[in-house]
């Protein structure tokens, strides 16, 4: 196999790492094309892991099946996922993960990653980005069909049971949801 102009023989699990090692070094290389962990707001990062714990979600997870083309649901490929997965997790730390995650996860509308969708769908830079608006992508994340842009009603409620779920966990307070998802609606521009 050919990965990034070098012959590589290894299994699947061998050949992930080996991808994801080169492009983590990349973003962390580049610091002008990605945007740097200490740049993406902690509510984002909170938000994020709020939603794998909502919805048995998994940012390792997620970030193993992306090394394979076939999507199945097989016990095969379930299998090859977990063991990618498990590499993922002893190798590298907790922020080259979310790293690595926040720059290749997909979020409808063909855009990968957090800094290309807070683009997208705000128009501005993911650093910008209030609470309501990481919620938002974050429910991206799981489902496409809460997108903005084509499904209003089930962004919005999609939006509010995340952030209700970041009360119940006292991460924030009912206050702060409510005038954050009634400033963003407020504000909010569909974008044809």
């Amino acid at each position: 196999v050919n990965v990034n102009g070098q012959e590589v023989h290894h299994s699947d699990s061998s050949l992930s790492i080996y991808k994801i090692n080169y492009e983590i070094k990349n973003i962390l290389i580049n610091p002008k094309k990605y945007t740097p962990l200490k740049k993406i707001p902690k509510h984002m990062i909170l938000v994020f892991k709020c939603k794998e714990r909502q919805s048995n979600l998994s940012i390792i997870k997620t970030i193993a099946s992306m090394q394979f083309t076939i999507r199945s649901r097989s016990l095969w490929h379930l299998a090859r996922i977990n063991k990618v997965a498990a590499k993922i997790k002893a190798k590298y730390s907790e922020k080259e993960i979310l790293l690595y995650f926040f720059h290749s996860v997909y979020l409808g509308s063909g855009i990968y990653g957090i800094e290309r969708a807070s683009k997208y769908y705000f128009n501005k830079p993911v650093i910008k980005l209030t609470i309501a608006e990481s919620a938002i992508l974050a429910n991206l994340w799981e489902s496409y069909r809460t997108s903005p842009f084509r499904a209003q009603e089930s962004a919005k409620k999609a939006q509010r049971q995340l952030l209700q779920f970041m009360v119940k966990e006292k991460l924030i307070t009912q206050k702060e949801v409510d005038k954050s998802i009634h400033d963003f609606w407020k504000s909010f521009k569909y974008k044809p």
